[in-house]
C-alpha cells in the first residue's frame, strides 16, 4: 500500500460521502435516489477536493497573527481503534510544521 494509494482512497470516500448524502435526502424525500460514484473516480475531482481542503487551511493559517504563532496547542491524536496515542502541548507553529514535515512529500 503506497501514499498515493491511501491518499486517492480517502480521498475518495469523502466525495463518495458527498454523493450518498445527497442520494440520502433523496430518499428522504421519498424520490428516486440514483447513486453515481464517476466524480468520485476522475482525477480532477480528487485533486480538487485536495487543493480546496488545503487553500481552506493556508487562508485560515496565514490570517493568523505573527504573534499568534507561539501559543500553545493540545494535540491529541488517537489511533483506528480509538485509543490514545499522543497527547501533548506544543506551539502553533510547530504543529502546521510538523503537519508539512509528515504529510507533504519532499519535492
Amino acid at each position: 500500500m503506497t501514499r498515493r494509494w491511501l491518499d486517492w482512497t480517502l480521498s475518495h470516500l469523502a466525495l463518495s460521502d458527498h454523493i450518498l448524502g445527497a442520494a440520502a435526502c433523496v430518499v428522504l424525500a421519498s424520490r428516486p435516489a440514483v447513486v453515481d460514484n464517476r466524480e468520485a473516480m476522475e482525477r480532477m475531482a480528487v485533486e480538487s477536493l485536495a487543493r480546496r481542503n488545503a487553500a481552506n487551511l493556508v487562508a485560515v493559517v496565514t490570517a493568523i497573527p505573527g504573534h499568534a504563532v507561539g501559543v500553545s496547542v493540545q494535540l491529541r491524536l488517537v489511533n483506528r481503534d480509538g485509543q490514545p496515542v499522543l497527547d501533548w502541548q506544543l506551539p502553533w507553529s510547530e504543529l502546521i510544521h510538523l503537519r508539512a514535515a509528515v504529510h507533504l512529500p519532499d519535492t
